[in-house]
């Protein structure tokens, strides 16, 4: 399974034994949505061709904002 990243190549997947990790990033919450489901969709394809098994009940999400504050210099 060391090929996994060929299912998803413009998206970052990371592997530790049997864990696998997928990191996406976009700006916007829905266009997020639709690129999680396509790439957990394409991975389970992977998957289900090398006779492996995606665990819905086992797969967690995090969402993770940052954001920018402004910085304004005080001038005494």
């Amino acid at each position: 399974m060391n090929e996994i990243d060929k299912a998803i190549p413009e998206e970052k997947v990371k592997l530790f034994a049997d864990d696998t990790n997928l990191f996406l990033f976009d700006k916007d919450s829905k266009s997020l949505s639709l690129k999680a489901t396509e790439c957990l969709n394409k991975l389970n394809q992977r998957f289900v061709a090398n006779k492996l098994t995606l665990y819905l009940s086992k797969t967690c999400y995090r969402l993770m904002f940052f954001f920018r504050q402004k910085r304004t210099k005080i001038l005494n």
